[in-house]
């Protein structure tokens, strides 16, 4: 089982009871997710740290309890965090704010736009993560989002 304990990450053992504290973050814990194979464990800040301005996404080894990145480009904090289906991938949402930019990244839907990406009103900045190398490349908004139907019907619509 794995949850977040305040801003500590606490993988416990269903059968020994035995319990592993991944601890990097400053401050609470607002999202995470798992790897499709079980290998990664992404953590992320619910707030931005007072020290750099900037949310914690964490990636870690939960087999070592090693912690492989910490990727820093959310001004806000982050509440959702999703895995590619093969692990090399990340993609992390702000509840809002800026994101810095470390250059490179395209920008995708609009993106967050320049150099300091922010945002205004109840939308937050979509970053996709290169886990290879820690580096993001490419930026969204998260209220830039939006579903299209289709002409024909939905199933559900009969």
């Amino acid at each position: 089982m794995i949850y977040a304990s305040e801003n500590i990450v606490v993988v416990e053992d269903l059968g020994t009871h035995a319990q592993r504290l991944l601890q990097h973050h400053s401050g609470p814990i607002g999202s995470m997710a798992l790897s499709g194979d079980g290998r990664l464990l992404a953590s992320a800040a619910a707030q931005a740290d007072a020290e750099g301005g900037a949310a914690d996404v964490c990636v870690w080894d939960l087999r070592s309890g090693a912690l492989l990145r910490s990727l820093r480009h959310h001004g806000a904090g982050v509440g959702a965090l999703t895995f590619s289906a093969d692990g090399a991938w990340l993609a992390s949402a702000s509840l809002g704010g800026a994101t810095d930019l470390a250059g490179g990244a395209a920008q995708l839907g609009g993106g967050c736009g320049g150099e300091q990406l922010g945002s205004s009103g109840g939308g937050g900045c979509l970053v996709l993560w290169d886990l290879g190398d820690g580096e993001p490349v490419a930026l969204g908004r998260t209220h830039g989002v939006s579903r299209q139907r289709s002409k024909g019907k939905r199933r559900d619509d009969a």
